[in-house]
């Protein structure tokens, strides 16, 4: 290749870049500009928007959250021995059938990432 052709082609794709720079810098001044306008008129909104409460509202809202707090309490029930040997039984179920899987191969790399799951005794 001549060495004219390689100096136009870098000399056009250094314009290029220059010129991609520069409206790049306009395009970020012009968002800059544009996100401090929307900033103002949000404030400004913000400063014009009245917002009335009043305490019988207030008031509903948290007799509401009472009711609806006491009520969930209400019907919650002390776990009864049927709930603890259900807990039990279903401890020893889960032990057992990842004992079977680790058995078949069924566990695979996740047996050896889970260090309770490994039964070896292998403690470092």
């Amino acid at each position: 290749m001549e060495e004219w052709v390689l100096g136009v082609i870098l000399t056009t794709l250094a314009f290029g870049l220059i010129a991609l720079a520069i409206r790049l810098e306009k395009c970020h001044a012009g968002i800059l500009i544009m996100a401090e306008n929307l900033k103002e008129a949000f404030k400004q909104d913000v400063e014009n928007a009245s917002v009335k409460t009043s305490d019988n509202f207030i008031d509903s809202i948290r007799e509401e959250l009472l009711d609806t707090v006491n009520s969930v309490i209400g019907n919650m029930a002390p776990p009864t021995i049927m709930d603890h040997l259900g807990g039990v039984i279903s401890q020893f179920a889960q032990m057992k059938l990842m004992k079977a899987m680790k058995e078949e191969g069924m566990m695979g790399a996740i047996a050896e990432q889970i260090p309770a799951l490994n039964q070896e005794g292998d403690e470092d």
